[in-house]
């Protein structure tokens, strides 16, 4: 309690200081423009008296909080906006030219010259005031889709409103900031009239080759109308968040070839349990070596030949990816961040190529990078925005596999998934990975029941075409 005490007592004194140098800063700047209108001082009292008055006035604004709340307040300058002002280089060059002509009328006592001042200072006083009243009652909002693809091109709207009853606003610039990654970008959009009580809608267009999070950070209105002297801006919060979704391929023919033709050598051969375990394609005439099991009788005594029931294969079965995000200790270069959103890629296709085509299916998806991520569900186009969701956020680590993630893990699944691992390191880094965390399949005694594809660019060009 003593302690709360002193700081309220520490507060007040503050404050009340504050607002007394705000006043005693006043009294000086009132008591400069007397000695310069009477010149009953010299020119180097008037600008200290100046100069003094307007040190001690700014700190005390600084320093009484209250104070300047009310001076906001009053002014409008609260709530999510915050306004600016910005010296243009021809607005100093004009207060120069403005300041030797104020100190030659004070040394030289000439009337000639402060008319001129005060001709010269009314624009620029009238610049920065209807640059305000430009900027009043002015709100805006952006509008953007919340998931694009890398490589996509998308449009993002900024819709100024201006809320004034009689003032259209001229000449306004918007700005939004843009943060991806480490970076900070700002985008402008010029709107050249917004008529009283209504809006205009403008945008510009992004394109985003890698995938990742994107963040709005805030929208700053700028003018300078009419005669660019001045640049007033107010600042609006209008927080968003975009996500990038990894840019989806093709799989090519000869990756099914090479998935299905390492499924039948790791995985033991099924028993069929009858007609249900394949899907009925068509009737045919019987050819010699059919098997006699798949003559159709009643069709064949009806065509008077005999006909056979001809099937696809049911291939769509259950899918385990693990995705090894390996880079080296060192920071990221080029090629070790093109490896890693090229595995990223790879991935996504399968993953969307397995909830399309393959509906009902398991799918099994584990990510080995700076966190450990595992999802396990049901394929389906419900699922998609989700496990683009989750490889959009993944990020690469330096360290080994872990042998819980190919070799625990994996044994969960039911025989008849498919094992796909697609990592960053070479082929025979992956195989000697995995030999020594003995990811072995016990049922067949294959020392490497998983399918191995490297992210490297020769690799997934035979597997995967670029959309």
């Amino acid at each position: 309690m003593p302690l709360l005490r002193d700081q309220q007592n520490s507060s007040r004194l503050k404050e009340g200081l504050g607002v007394a140098a705000s006043l005693a800063g006043a009294l000086l700047v009132l008591l400069a423009l007397q000695a310069a209108w009477t010149s009953t001082h010299s020119f180097f009292a008037q600008m200290l008296l100046l100069a003094a008055g307007v040190y001690l006035g700014m700190w005390g604004l600084h320093s009484s909080r209250k104070t300047r709340q009310a001076i906001t307040g009053w002014l409008g300058w609260t709530g999510r906006r915050r306004y600016r002002t910005k010296w243009t280089m021809e607005a100093i060059v004009y207060a120069v030219i403005l300041t030797v002509l104020f100190a030659g009328s004070m040394l030289g006592r000439q009337n000639i010259l402060r008319l001129v001042f005060c001709l010269m200072a009314g624009p620029f006083i009238l610049n920065g005031q209807v640059t305000f009243w430009a900027l009043r009652r002015t709100s805006v909002r952006r509008s953007y889709p919340t998931r694009v693809m890398a490589g996509e091109t998308f449009t993002v709207d900024l819709t100024l409103t201006n809320g004034k009853r009689w003032l259209s606003s001229w000449m306004m610039e918007a700005h939004d900031g843009v943060q991806i990654g480490r970076d900070n970008l700002r985008a402008a959009v010029l709107f050249t009239r917004v008529p009283p009580k209504s809006e205009r809608t403008g945008h510009y267009q992004m394109r985003l080759m890698n995938r990742g999070r994107v963040e709005f950070s805030s929208v700053r209105i700028a003018s300078r109308f009419p005669l660019g002297l001045l640049e007033r801006a107010v600042v609006f919060d209008e927080p968003g968040e975009l996500l990038v979704y990894p840019r989806l391929g093709q799989l090519t023919s000869q990756w099914e070839q090479k998935l299905f033709s390492a499924e039948e050598v790791v995985r033991p051969p099924v028993s069929r349990r009858g007609a249900f375990d394949d899907e009925f394609h068509r009737l045919r005439e019987y050819r010699p070596g059919d098997s006699p099991r798949s003559i159709h009788w009643r069709t064949s005594a009806r065509m008077n030949s005999l006909m056979v029931r001809e099937f696809h294969q049911h291939r769509d079965r259950d899918l385990l990816i693990v995705l090894d995000l390996w880079q080296p200790s060192r920071d990221v270069l080029t090629a070790d961040s093109d490896l890693i959103e090229r595995a990223v890629s790879f991935v996504a296709t399968m993953c969307v190529r397995q909830c399309r085509q393959a509906r009902d299916s398991g799918l099994w998806l584990a990510v080995h990078g700076r966190q450990t991520v595992r999802w396990t569900g049901t394929a389906g186009l419900d699922v998609i925005d989700a496990l683009l969701e989750l490889l959009t956020l993944v990020e690469s680590t330096p360290d080994q596999l872990p042998g819980e993630l190919v070799r625990d893990w994996p044994s969960q699944a039911p025989d008849a998934m498919r094992h796909v691992l697609v990592t960053t390191r070479t082929r025979p880094d992956a195989e000697s990975q995995l030999n020594s965390i003995g990811a072995a399949d016990e049922r067949t005694g294959n020392n490497e029941p998983f399918h191995v594809v490297t992210a490297d660019a020769a690799s997934l060009s035979e597997l995967m075409q670029w959309n």
